[in-house]
């Protein structure tokens, strides 16, 4: 009995040591990051993206091809996902997670929220950087290693410093003000001045310190829409040009960008062009949404592709060789003023669908990234699963070796977006009569399309087509077309197909 119960308890230390191995490996915070929210350490597999080399490998614009991105490994990197910019930090896990399982490799998360803000609860007081926000953008960064993600950190979005929040606007810093022991009386004071761009600059030696140069960082973006802070034009196009190169130099293996915000004002176009064009500027990023308001442009009244394409399309209007990225997308009531209400009938995900795809068949460097991620559109709908039809939509694609060039055209009611490659050309065919207004706000369901057929000279050129597939993302199924010398006929489908050509 003696001998059994020592050969007993021999057995469960080895178990015990086992299990220390193992937690060790991954790494006390990680065991930590786990527990806190009441999971086990074993409790969620990774996303589908295996290969360990991408959790090595910074994100920076390609050598061969500086359009798009490309890992320090050298292979491409088509950015996929979505806008989590805050949240809990169950939810938070639990979106990253999504993203991951829905062959998502990216997102875009804001520091400045209370729950990653290093300055509160008192700017350079006796808990100053908070600890605890500097946690939490820990276990941002172990779960972005473990579910594969890259994040895009946006540094700030204050655009007003006051004493108090009510009454004053949005985006408003008290923590800043000088009656709460903030260093401003006011937000010109924040980022006209020599000693207000130090803070910043001392915000981001924070993080420079704390986290140094991570391959999980996508890059940092110095500050959301920074043209709607209260000093206005030029206030923030020269503090722009100031701090990207400074940020640069503090993380030099780490993408710096600026983001403007929405596109929907002929007034835009003079700050857009200012910053797109910036030499330290490294990703050309646009914010459109719908909005409906009277002041906006006609563009942003109709449908959702011809919004993302308008947007891509305006940044390829500067001519410049760096990656672009439609960075927020949406829809929204009158001056943003919510969610817009077509968002509850979008059950399947129309809205989405040519958010993601519509930039990447334009030229950018990736998806749209959807706003409204939370209980008002994607989680409540469920519709994280558009993730991964865009991703198999252009899985085995390399736009580092296709150099593409977008084209776009309408033919027998499809709009045509077409990327044209050295040995492929990607086609995504969207109905042009199926659009939110009429399946969202209307109730026209789509239409079941049949007999469409594609003239392939059009297409192809003079490229020697060898071999057609055809994606539905609907049904999430590839077919094989029947293709003629002259032309391809398409299979029955609603809204939308992606064709892919081999050719050369």
């Amino acid at each position: 009995m003696l001998k059994h119960s020592i050969k007993t308890k021999a057995i469960l230390l080895i178990l015990a040591i086992q299990t220390l191995i193992i937690l060790n490996v991954d790494g006390q915070a990680y065991y930590y990051d786990e527990l806190k929210e009441g999971a086990t350490l074993f409790d969620l597999g990774p996303g589908r993206n295996k290969d360990l080399t991408f959790d090595e490998s910074f994100v920076q614009v390609s050598k061969v091809n500086p359009s798009y991105f490309e890992l320090t490994n050298g292979q491409p990197y088509i950015a996929i996902g979505a806008n989590i910019c805050w949240g809990d930090m169950f939810y938070m896990k639990r979106w990253m997670k999504k993203i991951s399982a829905n062959g998502g490799n990216f997102a875009r998360i804001w520091l400045s929220d209370s729950r990653f803000e290093i300055d509160n609860p008192v700017y350079k007081g006796t808990e100053w950087p908070n600890a605890k926000a500097l946690e939490n953008i820990d276990s941002l960064l172990v779960w972005a290693e473990r579910f594969h993600l890259k994040l895009m950190f946006c540094v700030e979005d204050c655009r007003r410093i006051y004493a108090e929040k009510e009454g004053n606007g949005s985006n408003v810093k008290p923590v800043y003000h000088v009656d709460n022991g903030g260093p401003f009386n006011n937000m010109a004071e924040y980022v006209n001045t020599t000693a207000g761009k130090q803070v910043y600059i001392d915000r981001i030696n924070v993080y420079k310190e704390h986290f140094g140069n991570h391959p999980a960082i996508f890059g940092w973006e110095l500050w959301n829409e920074m043209d709607a802070i209260e000093p206005p034009y030029p206030s923030y196009t020269n503090w722009t040009k100031y701090m990207l190169p400074v940020v640069k130099k503090v993380f030099p293996r780490n993408l710096v960008m600026q983001s403007l915000g929405s596109y929907d004002k002929n007034g835009c176009r003079q700050a857009y062009s200012e910053v797109i064009q910036m030499a330290d500027n490294e990703v050309g990023q646009i914010h459109r949404y719908i909005d409906e308001d009277a002041s906006t442009l006609p563009i942003c009244k109709g449908p959702m592709d011809l919004l993302a394409a308008d947007a891509i399309s305006v940044l390829r209007s500067y001519n410049q060789k760096k990656p672009l990225l439609l960075s927020e997308t949406g829809a929204v009531q009158p001056k943003h003023a919510g969610p817009h209400e077509i968002y509850d009938a979008d059950v399947e995900g129309m809205l989405m669908h040519d958010m993601l795809f519509t930039p990447f068949f334009c030229g950018a460097a990736g998806t749209g990234f959807p706003w409204h991620w939370d209980g008002t559109y994607i989680e409540k709908n469920n519709l994280w699963y558009h993730l991964q039809r865009f991703a198999n939509a252009v899985k085995d694609t390399n736009p580092l070796q296709e150099q593409f060039i977008p084209e776009q055209f309408t033919v027998d009611n499809l709009r045509l977006y077409v990327l044209t490659g050295k040995g492929q050309v990607l086609v995504w065919c969207r109905d042009a009569n199926n659009t939110w207004i009429t399946e969202l706000r209307n109730k026209i369901s789509p239409s079941l399309l049949q007999g469409k057929k594609i003239d392939l000279i059009s297409i192809l050129k003079d490229k020697q087509l060898q071999n057609c597939e055809v994606y539905d993302p609907w049904t999430d199924k590839w077919i094989i077309p029947v293709v003629t010398e002259d032309e391809v006929y398409l299979p029955d489908f609603k809204r939308s197909l992606v064709l892919r050509f081999t050719i050369k």
